[in-house]
């Protein structure tokens, strides 16, 4: 596996998984929002071999889009391809 600082208009979400669909109005988007606001993002998010097809953290990318930032840390796993 590999960390690198992904751009975020570079990530492609798998239109499949439900997390694509967050209420951005629900409290637990919203409370997501505001802990990356002030304590940076914890858990890195989770790219396929390509390096672009997001596999784990939707609401994660999509709170760094609310919020404009242009990089996001992610972790490449080489195992992950689109057939699996």
């Amino acid at each position: 596996m590999k960390y690198i600082e992904a751009k975020v208009s570079d990530i492609v979400e798998s239109k499949y998984n439900p997390s694509i669909r967050t209420d951005k109005d629900k409290a637990s988007y919203k409370s997501l929002k505001e802990n990356i606001k002030k304590n940076g993002l914890l858990n890195p998010i989770l790219l396929a071999y390509n390096g672009k097809s997001l596999v784990a953290g939707h609401r994660r990318l999509n709170v760094f889009k609310d919020l404009g930032i242009k990089r996001i840390p992610a972790i490449i796993n080489p195992r992950v391809t689109k057939n699996n």
